[in-house]
């Protein structure tokens, strides 16, 4: 599991959001559906709405510690503009690089 360090986060730039979108719910549902074949319990936790938790910071403000090799980045669909990483060992999503 990748180790994640956050040093000196600026509050004022944390921004904190649920998504109902159905690009983030299948992206969810879709790591959860490849734990269960991996015979893992399901790591992708959805709120009772259907919705996908986040919390927005800046790419400066994170540094990967160890564990780099557990990292997987995929677009969920073709011409995704939203690269999406995930933990290979446990199929926890951990964070998008956005957008442009």
């Amino acid at each position: 599991m990748p180790m994640w360090h956050s040093e000196g986060l600026n509050r004022l730039s944390t921004l904190r959001f649920v998504c109902y979108s159905k690009d983030c719910r299948g992206y969810y549902n879709a790591l959860n559906a490849l734990a269960k074949n991996a015979g893992k319990p399901e790591a992708a936790a959805l709120d009772p709405f259907g919705g996908c938790d986040f919390t927005q910071i800046y790419p400066c403000e994170i540094t990967i510690r160890e564990g780099q090799d557990q990292l997987e980045t995929r677009l969920i669909r073709k011409n995704s503009p939203i690269p999406r990483t995930y933990a290979k060992c446990c199929f926890t999503p951990l964070f998008s690089t956005g957008g442009t």
